[in-house]
């Protein structure tokens, strides 16, 4: 019964540093990552050998 009462408590603190998490590190490492996709995918449309990916340092930190 006591956790019922403290439980509306505790959620707000636990889920207060989401958008701070979202700003600073989901939403630029998704930015990094469509970019580095994008790299990759028109690499693979001129050569697609495993030897001309490494090639785009955008891709090097991902591969």
């Amino acid at each position: 019964m006591r956790l019922v009462l403290i439980l509306p408590f505790c959620a707000p603190r636990a889920f207060a540093d989401v958008d701070r998490a979202l700003d600073t590190h989901i939403l630029p490492a998704h930015a990094e990552l469509v970019i580095a996709t994008q790299a990759l995918a028109d690499t693979a449309q001129t050569d697609c050998t495993p030897q001309a990916a490494p090639a785009n340092s955008a891709i090097a930190d991902f591969v």
